[in-house]
């Protein structure tokens, strides 16, 4: 599916931005959500009893897809600052710099992290960040390790669409990317079948009396997989 080019764009002022539709303000993040900056309680308040508030530090305490949720692995008897239910929250230090998880309820922040909580719709802010961190990650300082401050997290410009925009992007987005994890999931299925078939000798010699006996065998399954793959895969480079 195609969808139709914008007709009239303009320079956004913004290097990594270049041109957008003219009709699309160009604002610093500050002014598209509320950053909360994170900061961590004493050490002496922490604990793994399930004591207190559930502490986010940094990843130790993310999952690992992006938008993943936050996990309960710390707590911290006094905490400080607060991240509401379903924010992005975004790494500010060291070699983990713009990692994103969501957080799974409200949560104890630390300082490693920052909170972004959307004046409009959550989801596009999630997905904006994506493409944001990476420009963060080049121009941030640190002699060995990229790091930015919430403060300057902040001042960056990003694009702010019109809601029901955002929220057809999203739409597009969340369907797109549910689609090729799909298809993502059953490679990987398929690849550990796969395997388990060439380390087995009892599969093999089983294979060859299914060949035998004309039976539908594993590896014409996967010769299937495959062909259904390309055939995703040719669609998922289709121009949008």
């Amino acid at each position: 599916m195609s969808y139709p080019r914008y007709a009239e764009v303009k320079a956004s002022g913004v290097e990594w931005l270049g041109d957008v539709p003219e009709h699309w303000e160009v604002k610093r993040l500050k002014y598209m959500g509320h950053i909360i900056s994170g900061q961590s309680p004493h050490e002496s308040t922490y604990n793994t009893n399930g004591i207190g508030a559930v502490l986010i530090n940094g990843p130790a305490e993310y999952s690992e897809s992006d938008f993943g949720l936050t996990v309960e692995a710390k707590w911290t008897s006094a905490p400080i600052r607060w991240a509401p239910e379903n924010c992005l929250l975004f790494c500010l230090r060291g070699s983990t710099t713009g990692r994103l998880n969501i957080t799974h309820a409200e949560v104890s922040i630390g300082r490693g992290v920052a909170a972004i909580v959307a004046y409009q719709d959550q989801t596009f802010i999630n997905y904006l960040m994506i493409v944001l961190r990476a420009a963060v990650v080049g121009t941030s300082n640190g002699s060995t390790f990229p790091s930015v401050t919430s403060e300057t997290l902040g001042n960056y410009y990003l694009t702010l669409l019109p809601l029901l925009e955002q929220q057809a992007i999203v739409a597009y987005l969340d369907r797109e990317t549910t689609r090729l994890d799909s298809i993502a999931q059953a490679i990987r299925t398929q690849t550990a079948t796969v395997r388990e078939y060439r380390q087995a000798p009892g599969l093999r010699r089983r294979h060859r009396q299914d060949q035998r006996a004309g039976a539908v065998t594993l590896p014409a399954i996967a010769g299937s997989c495959r062909k259904g793959y390309n055939q995703n895969k040719g669609h998922a480079g289709t121009t949008h």
